[in-house]
């Protein structure tokens, strides 16, 4: 893998996933102001089987540095990770799947940042569960992990995934047991060999790379775009929150 592949698929990721949220294919989540996002994992990964699954790819991490004006999040120049996973018993299949990740805390980036490589599931579970591009995709997409999962009502998850695929498949972005960690080659052709630490990269500390710059721009628009649904879909929400409590109100005060 060459870094200007890297950066083709992962601009290809967003533009699938923004694609999908736009034509109500994905349900962006509900968040109700941009700053609670703090980072994205865009990942671009291809699963195969026949006796023994396959699941591997590439992806873009960044971290937040501030919101724009116009509402585009400035990103930190990004970590370049690996992704892999082997498992038996998978059905024979072959497709490619195209995800964003909508972190509220950075700290599993930060883990990887450090070089060590990180177990999903364990210390970074994006698993879950996607319907086709193709045929009947008027349902919402549902992503049961760790780390999506709602801790208690009223509270927020910490990363909500979004994930399409390219076939007719049902999509299982099962990279649970995987693992994912810096890949050294691809960062040292994108930065030159000397760039100080990858938590310096994810911290804002390292330039964007002349190189990277246009692929970047598409990454940052789709993104903006993605964020700006997930804001509407909060703004959507608040009237039904607000007449359900009316509704409790009454409730509760009938005699």
């Amino acid at each position: 893998m060459k870094i200007d592949k890297a950066l083709e698929h992962a601009v290809k990721a967003v533009g699938a996933v923004q694609d999908a949220v736009k034509a109500g294919r994905v349900h962006a989540p509900p968040v109700p102001v941009a700053d609670e996002l703090k980072g994205f994992l865009v990942l671009h990964s291809v699963k195969g089987a026949a006796l023994v699954g396959f699941e591997r790819g590439y992806g873009l991490a960044f971290s937040v540095l501030e919101w724009l004006p116009d509402g585009a999040p400035k990103l930190s120049a990004p970590l370049i990770v690996k992704v892999s996973k082997l498992a038996v018993g998978m059905a024979i299949g072959y497709n490619e799947v195209f995800s964003v990740a909508l972190l509220r805390d950075l700290s599993p980036l930060e883990a990887v940042a450090e070089g060590s490589e990180t177990i999903m599931g364990k210390d970074f579970d994006l698993s879950g569960l996607s319907k086709p591009l193709e045929g009947d995709l008027s349902g919402t997409n549902f992503h049961k992990t760790s780390m999506t999962a709602y801790v208690d009502e009223g509270k927020s998850a910490n990363a909500h995934v979004l994930s399409v695929s390219d076939s007719m498949m049902l999509c299982d972005l099962s990279l649970y047991g995987g693992s994912m960690s810096v890949d050294k080659d691809l960062m040292d052709e994108a930065y030159g060999g000397v760039y100080g630490s990858n938590r310096d990269v994810l911290r804002g500390r390292v330039e964007v790379p002349a190189g990277l710059q246009p692929a970047m721009g598409g990454i940052t628009a789709g993104l903006r775009s993605i964020v700006r649904e997930a804001l509407q879909a909060h703004e959507k929400l608040n009237p039904k929150i607000e007449k359900a409590k009316e509704v409790a109100k009454d409730l509760i005060n009938y005699k």
